[in-house]
């Protein structure tokens, strides 16, 4: 499965041709295998590969590929090779056979232009790599995965001179490998203009995002004084088909949004470093009653700051915010506040207590209590009035004041809470072992890494759900060769935590938003995933791959566990296999990819500690899980 830190293989936009023969196009056959894989150049066409076709999709093309191959390989016969290579040969294409008969083939999710996926990130192989697995060069597959994915053949026989040997051994040349390994075509979003493309002012941004519960209007805040040329004071709302504006706006710029229910009546919350037209006493914070259209300021006065997020906790009724603003009302009560919404609205209910030592940058719910992230180190303890170290990131809970989360995590930018985890970004920093840190996730207890780089910019922008999904957009890491182009986007794979680009982007994205069955983004970014047009800052798009995920299934794999051993039976590996165990802290122990053959032991060594560990099977068609007590 490759990470983000594998986008750096990612080509210039000048390798990307304009004219690629989509599958759908009425073509000769042999100009759609060409399409697939340049080595049919080599072949001189005969007549029934000069017939006029077309293919619903690209699996049904690269399928007649593969089927074709197969066909004139089984035609050629190589006098040097013995009765072994021969035989080897036929039980190699009866395998390409029943391979390109399954329909199932890689997916290119991290080029601009057709390459080759050794594996993907559903663990699918393409068909040399299926070939190899199925011989039980398992070792050769995994190092070619994790080390040069997205190789040509005639490349990876240079690096890897096992390929030639296993080649000769079973009655192939590196030719026909080559012949036989398809290219994929770029998995692209379905992009559209947000409006009527005139996009904001020059200069404007958008910041933050945010939608009604019904999924009705999609409101967006920033520093901009028009939309598509229509006049918006820094914010606006977007109903799927047109733009309005939200009152008289706001003057100054908005960094936070949050929608809450009260009354019967929906409320958007807006903070950051502005005030209302017309009266400039009412500064930072302010919200917007949808039913009366009427704007209400929350805060009077020079704060000596800006509002950085703001929140409505279900946990306790009440409007939160953070920042690094120094003052509330006129009083001093640095970097995050309490504003009861009940008998007209009472600021710092918890004011004795309700402190940090430093700005607060990210609030969220979580179960009823707040999760509170930030660059503070301490936090104000509600029964002794002494300051308590919790670094970075704490939550809060109206009974019992301040909850320290055990951690050592730097500088939280944004956190948020997501079935059952915490996703808090930070700001990139190199670590010693030479890994990147931007991003921690807590499951189960326990405190992962996601391997993120950071792009064009220090920081992830934020999070948003998309399909069940959670995603996470910035300025994200692709590397130096990709024409200046970055991820922009990606969401959570799996369990694992293993992050999947979404779309590359030449800047930042810095808003983003589910609605109405579109993903909004908008940021810095001029063209998206090698577009020729332009979308100045602002796009809208659905993604093809990115569907409700479906439950795990489980495998057809009997697992027992001795004291010492545990054994996998099978009757036949449909698809590459892994076993994993972990210890209960969380650690992995060991892996080992399931042999053909019907069986796979794996025994305890001296190493390991007696006790409880997790064993975990997957592959791309479900898992398998449970426990293994250990004891020498």
């Amino acid at each position: 499965m490759k990470k983000l830190v594998l986008l750096s293989c990612l080509l210039t936009l000048l390798t990307t041709t304009s004219f690629a023969l989509t599958p759908d196009t009425q073509a000769p056959l042999y100009e759609h295998l060409v399409e697939i894989n340049r080595e049919w150049l080599k072949i001189t066409p005969e007549k029934q590969l000069l017939m006029q076709t077309a293919f619903p999709n690209d699996q049904a093309r690269i399928a007649t590929h593969l089927r074709l191959v197969e066909q004139i390989l089984r035609q050629r016969h190589y006098p040097a090779f013995d009765a072994n290579q021969r035989a080897n040969r036929l039980r190699h294409l009866d395998a390409l056979h029943g391979y390109h008969k399954t329909g199932i083939f890689p997916a290119n999710h991290y080029h601009l232009e057709r390459r080759p996926y050794f594996r993907d990130n559903n663990q699918v192989l393409c068909a040399v790599g299926y070939l190899l697995w199925a011989d039980g060069q398992q070792e050769l597959v995994n190092r070619i995965n994790r080390e040069n994915n997205y190789g040509y053949l005639f490349d990876l026989a240079r690096q890897y001179p096992e390929i030639e040997a296993w080649a000769t051994e079973n009655g192939f040349t590196l030719d026909e490998l080559a012949w036989i390994q398809p290219a994929y075509e770029p998995i692209k979003p379905d992009f559209s203009l947000w409006g009527n493309g005139q996009g904001l002012n020059p200069g404007g941004r958008i910041n933050i995002m945010a939608k009604t519960p019904d999924d009705a209007k999609l409101i967006i805040a920033g520093a901009f004084s028009s939309i598509d040329g229509q006049a918006l004071n820094n914010i606006a709302i977007w109903d799927g088909a047109a733009w309005s504006a939200l009152g008289t706006g706001v003057i100054g710029e908005v960094f936070a949004l949050d929608v809450y229910h009260i009354y019967g009546t929906s409320k958007l919350l807006v903070g950051g470093k502005f005030y209302l037209p017309g009266q400039p006493e009412l500064q930072n914070l302010a919200e917007y009653d949808f039913n009366t259209a009427t704007w209400k300021g929350l805060q009077t006065g020079d704060m000596e700051g800006t509002i950085h997020t703001v929140h409505y906790n279900t946990g306790f009724p009440g409007v939160f915010i953070g920042g690094d603003f120094l003052k509330i009302n006129g009083i001093n009560h640095p970097y995050i506040g309490h504003w009861h919404p009940y008998n007209g609205g009472v600021w710092n209910y918890y004011f004795d207590f309700l402190n940090t030592d430093g700005p607060v940058k990210t609030l969220a719910d979580v179960d009823g209590l707040l999760l509170v992230g930030g660059s503070f180190e301490k936090v104000k303890d509600a029964d002794s009035g002494s300051w308590i170290q919790a670094p970075h990131l704490v939550y809060f809970n109206h009974s019992n004041g301040w909850v320290p989360i055990n951690h050592v995590l730097p500088v939280v930018e944004k956190a948020t809470y997501f079935e059952g985890n915490i996703f808090a970004s930070h700001p990139f920093q190199l670590k010693p072992d030479g890994t990147m840190q931007g991003l921690s996730i807590l499951k189960a207890g326990l405190w992962h890494e996601a391997s993120v780089w950071p792009y064009v910019d220090s920081t992830i922008h934020g999070f948003c759900t998309y399909n069940e999904y959670l995603m996470v957009y910035g300025g994200l890491y692709a590397g130096s060769l990709n024409g200046g182009f970055g991820t922009g986007m990606a969401h959570f794979h799996d369990d694992d935590l293993e992050l999947q680009g979404v779309t590359l982007a030449d800047a930042s994205i810095r808003a983003a938003q589910s609605f109405q069955g579109f993903m909004y983004v908008a940021g810095d970014f001029e063209h998206l995933f090698g577009t020729g047009d332009p979308y100045k800052g602002m796009a809208r798009f659905t993604l093809p791959y990115v569907s409700s995920p479906e439950p795990d299934r489980p495998l057809a794999i009997e697992v027992t566990a001795s004291a010492n051993r545990l054994r996998c039976r099978y009757d036949a590996l449909e698809y590459p296999t892994e076993l994993r165990i972990f210890d209960l802290q969380g650690r992995l122990v060991s892996t080992r990819e399931l042999l053909p053959g019907g069986e796979t032991v794996l025994d305890v060594t001296s190493e390991w500690n007696n006790g409880l560990y997790v064993w975990q099977l997957q592959n791309q068609s479900g898992m398998q899980a449970g426990k293994w007590v250990v004891q020498h």
